[in-house]
């Protein structure tokens, strides 16, 4: 990706609250932009669909009204394979981790995660298709034959 254009982030999570304090966290990175926030996974996707400029990252919840964020990143990635999408979630276990990643995510982070852990992931994920932190290395990723 061109370094002098801005990585472009969608949001879906059904409060509020996180969605519009993640955006401002995330705009105030360098180099990153939230184009988009949605409070479920249909309303993010009608909105990716109705969007001119797609988003190279989707932060996706898993627990969501009227579309949950397993079923959207299902229908991302058949429709926009290039979109990354990067699940957060209180369910921070090895079970929902590994269907996120089975289904194609390209992290996962706990709804707790440090700010400079957020960035990390944004960026490794840019730059290298993914990002999983020292835990999900070592409990996930064998266990799941990853």
């Amino acid at each position: 990706m061109e370094t002098n254009m801005p990585i472009k982030i969608a949001i879906a999570d059904d409060f509020p609250a996180l969605v519009k304090g993640l955006s401002l966290l995330i705009n105030s990175f360098e180099n990153c932009e939230v184009i988009i926030e949605a409070y479920n996974g249909k309303e993010l996707i009608n909105a990716i669909e109705q969007s001119t400029i797609k988003p190279n990252i989707c932060f996706l919840d898993i627990n969501m009204p009227i579309m949950d964020g397993y079923e959207a990143l299902k229908y991302i990635k058949e429709r926009w394979p290039a979109i990354h999408l990067i699940m957060s979630s209180m369910l921070y276990d090895t079970k929902n981790i590994r269907k996120a990643i089975e289904l194609g995510a390209s992290s996962f982070l706990p709804k707790e995660a440090d700010v400079s852990e957020i960035a990390t992931a944004i960026n490794e994920v840019i730059e290298h298709g993914k990002y999983y932190n020292n835990w999900i290395r070592k409990n996930v990723l064998p266990e799941a034959g990853i």
